[in-house]
């Protein structure tokens, strides 16, 4: 198959990543950008300026939030959510830095320290107040996810409060703001608030209900390992999407014995797979455990394809090194039985660690692809048995070197554990890969 063929235009088009990146660009600084004539004649003094500069600012990159989360195909596509997602984190410590100096600086330039006792302040700056509040546990709830252990299904409800968050912002913009006397200023702080509330409409209401049209039943449940469960899906209604080998998706199960939430999955399946979608997925939590428990016929809908980690993006090197970890191997496994299928005839080199034997995933069939194809697999383990024949150990720098043959023409994808991808692609570069032929997998939520 050509490239051309495969990959639609909107995820190749460096017009449309660019025109994703503007949009973006503009969302964030609208509010500061039609304020600044009005802030370089105000009189107020500098610190004033800044501080509502700074406010001004931070309203548009909370409205960036919003986009980033509504997962809008017009940015998605081109830019990447996997990209979109680590955007959206950083804004968001941005957008806390931003509202902390907001209210000191207004309090201090104006020389009214009042400002920030909530029992004196007016009950516009109270607003402001209890926005900053919320976002600053909403922030450490974020940070702290992981060690606070909260589930994923009970986070996305704790994070749709940053609609909240927004709305107040919103009312203490239109109490306090004096560039909001301003008519065009109104008409654009309106204008944002109807287009976050559209968003927030379309990505909880509009969305589902569409993704309802287009189920998928459940054909069969595959356990892998101890672990780990493919679930093999075929749409019941509607059309069945495209994808791209390396491409993930969101699912929702229709089971009313499980919250009506949706977990991002890699596609573990090759597009040339007529009629089906695979998920491998490891058991790491209260939803992911169950899973295995599912039986043949039910159904979940899907949401997808999204991501731009596959080699068709990228369709100019002369061999392909795959690294992967764990339940890392998903996106590699799509790629390689694509691979197989079309009779791509690169050099193909997958390392694959794991813990133990019996955490190896795809194990027989990655035995009878290596038959069809120019594939060689190499296992590393870091607590094998007495009687392991393999590599021991952890994916090092010298133990890369030893199965890159040839590194200048390499492709490297690598996937898995996030320290493990850390750590494998500075030693790529160490040992003279060059970083723009490493991509990193990692759309975690």
């Amino acid at each position: 198959m050509r490239f051309e063929e495969d990959v639609p235009a909107r995820l190749r088009s460096r017009w449309a990543g660019a025109s994703a990146v503007s949009i973006l660009a503009l969302v964030a600084v609208l509010p500061l950008a039609l304020a600044v004539p009005n802030l370089a004649k105000s009189t107020d003094p500098i610190a004033v300026r800044i501080g509502v500069a700074l406010a001004l600012l931070a309203f548009g990159l909370l409205t960036l939030q919003v986009v980033i989360g509504s997962r809008l195909r017009l940015v998605c596509d081109p830019v990447g959510l996997g990209q979109l997602l680590r955007v959206h984190r950083l804004t968001g410590i941005l957008v806390l830095a931003l509202l902390l100096a907001h209210p000191l600086l207004v309090a201090l330039g104006k020389g009214k320290p009042e400002l920030l006792n909530p029992l004196r302040a007016p009950w516009g700056v109270r607003v402001g107040q209890a926005a900053l509040v919320l976002l600053i546990l909403h922030s450490l709830l974020a940070v702290f996810r992981a060690r606070f252990s909260i589930d994923y299904v009970v986070w996305r409800r704790i994070h749709r409060g940053a609609y909240l968050i927004y709305a107040l912002g919103f009312v203490h913009g239109f109490a306090q703001g004096g560039d909001l006397k301003r008519h065009a200023m109104q008409v654009l702080w309106v204008l944002l608030l109807a287009g976050v509330g559209f968003l927030a409409f379309h990505a909880h209401f509009l969305r589902p209900r569409a993704l309802r049209r287009n189920r998928y039943r459940i054909v069969e449940c595959i356990p892998e390992t101890h672990n780990t469960t493919t679930l093999v899906l075929a749409p019941e209604t509607g059309k069945r999407f495209h994808y791209l080998p390396g491409q993930f998706m969101f699912l929702t199960p229709l089971d009313p014995n499980f919250p009506l939430e949706e977990h991002p999955f890699t596609i573990s399946s090759s597009p040339s797979q007529s009629g089906i979608l695979c998920a491998t997925i490891k058991s790491a939590g209260d939803f992911t455990a169950r899973v295995r428990h599912w039986r043949s016929g039910e159904h979940i809908l899907v949401d997808g394809p999204y991501g731009r980690y596959s080699y068709l993006l990228h369709p100019h090197a002369d061999r392909l090194v795959f690294i992967a970890g764990g339940v890392g191997i998903t996106p590699m496994m799509s790629m390689i039985r694509f691979l197989r299928d079309i009779g791509d005839s690169r050099p193909i080199r997958l390392i694959y660690a794991n813990q133990t034997e019996d955490d190896i995933i795809f194990r027989d069939e990655l035995e009878d692809i290596q038959s069809k194809m120019d594939l060689r697999v190499v296992h590393i383990l870091s607590r094998p048995s007495a009687d392991w024949r393999g590599e021991r150990g952890r994916i090092s720098r010298e133990f890369l070197s030893r199965f890159m043959e040839e590194k200048r023409a390499a492709a490297c994808y690598v996937c898995g554990p996030p320290a493990m991808m850390k750590s494998a692609a500075a030693d790529l570069r160490a040992i003279q890969i060059e970083p723009s032929r490493i991509y990193v997998e990692n759309f975690s939520l």
